[in-house]
């Protein structure tokens, strides 16, 4: 059997290993770290508190409503009208209008309108504003303005839930 003779130039070099080790660290981290992002950017919640009027004369309570460019969802109930044609291409604000009203028409949506309406010193709408939304938000804020309303709105991000709390 032969044997292996070391000789003194002989030497055994670690710098393989030290290669794999690093390698694998860097893999480790990069998981970690995109683990961390994804964790913090999935389930925005916004939370929004807004308190109750004191019962001064001028104090009103907001109606919640979040638009996207494509539907308006009213917050407290949670029901959705939803536009399939775009509303930024109706050529004339009147025909917008008629075009919301015939797809807002028997909803809660219809209701809180109505109701707002009714006590327009003590309400208002308050629009939350989805970048995909922004196009064209200046129909719908003229559109509740035309009612008699009056309209704050939010940006807010595009994904995200958004809870209101009165307080």
């Amino acid at each position: 059997m032969s044997r292996i003779v070391p000789t003194k130039n002989q030497s055994i070099s670690l710098f393989p290993v030290f290669n794999i080790l690093i390698c694998t660290l860097g893999v480790l981290i990069f998981i970690f770290s995109t683990m961390g992002v994804f964790s913090l950017g999935m389930d925005i919640n916004y939370k929004f508190n807004i308190p109750l009027p004191a019962g001064g004369k001028n104090e009103k309570r907001p109606v919640p409503l979040t638009w996207d460019g494509k539907s308006l969802v009213l917050l407290s109930s949670g029901s959705e009208v939803i536009f399939p044609i775009n509303i930024g291409v109706i050529d004339t604000y009147k025909k917008t209008y008629d075009y919301l009203d015939s797809r807002i028409m028997d909803t809660p949506l219809s209701d809180s309108i109505q109701q707002a309406i009714s006590q327009k010193e003590h309400m208002y709408f308050l629009v939350f504003v989805r970048p995909s939304g922004f196009h064209n938000f200046n129909d719908i804020k003229t559109y509740i303005q035309s009612k008699g309303l009056d309209v704050g709105y939010e940006p807010v991000k595009q994904v995200g839930n958004i809870k209101v709390e009165y307080k």
